[in-house]
């Protein structure tokens, strides 16, 4: 029995979780779950929080999109790219980055997602203090990435996989501010050129409905 994905892909997150299965070179069932989906009895009995995606394989259920990712590296490990290396040390980098991804980067960069996904009119202002904390957010990156080729180091890996769905939907969403934080830093951009320039995520955007944000409101 295969991997099973409960979600949309259009879901930044559920493109985490695909994203990894097919750096790995291996595949997955997609089951498409609405929004209207994720309060139904049958879903909370797979995550009792409502969200996606959800991973299941055979009689295991996981979900958070980083545990998923985690989880599909250590099962096949020494298959497709390694995203976590061997090395200790390294491994605690890539620790780390994955940790600012998640404490630091995630939180400005969704608060302005959620602006244009959740109201008619988004708000300015909570746009642009959201936009400051990501720029010194970045900041803090192009330092980083002025001394190595990836967030961990010289070869790419979970922290920098995680970044790509939120950077890709902020584009999305608001092609001005992502072009102007990204592009006014050296480093950063080209990070991001090389990371979004990967099989697996072109894979990924190549589905139409993945990046089909026509509906939602500008600013």
């Amino acid at each position: 029995m295969g991997l099973t994905v409960h979600g949309d892909i259009c879901s930044p997150f559920v493109k985490i979780a695909a994203m990894t299965i097919y750096e790995k070179n291996e595949d997955f069932e997609l089951v498409f779950a609405r929004l209207s989906l994720l309060k139904t009895e049958e879903f909370l009995a797979k995550n009792p929080f409502g969200r996606m995606p959800v991973l299941e394989d055979g009689d295991l259920v996981v979900f958070e999109s980083r545990a998923v990712a985690r989880y599909v590296e250590a099962k096949f490990e020494g298959q497709g790219t390694p995203l976590m290396p061997a090395n200790l040390k390294e491994q605690a980098l890539v620790n780390i980055w994955a940790e600012v991804e998640s404490q630091s980067f995630c939180p400005p960069v969704w608060a302005i997602c959620s602006q244009f996904l959740s109201k008619k009119v988004p708000d300015v202002s909570v746009i642009e203090a959201s936009r400051e904390k990501l720029e010194k957010v970045l900041d803090i990156y192009e330092i980083q990435l002025s001394k190595r080729k990836y967030l961990a180091g010289d070869f790419f890996s979970l922290a920098d996989l995680f970044h790509i769905p939120l950077l890709h939907i902020l584009q999305c969403l608001s092609e001005d501010i992502f072009r102007s934080v990204i592009n006014s830093r050296t480093y950063v951009h080209k990070w991001h050129q090389d990371i979004t320039n990967r099989p697996s995520w072109k894979r990924i955007i190549s589905v139409p409905e993945a990046s089909d944000w026509s509906f939602l409101p500008k600013v």
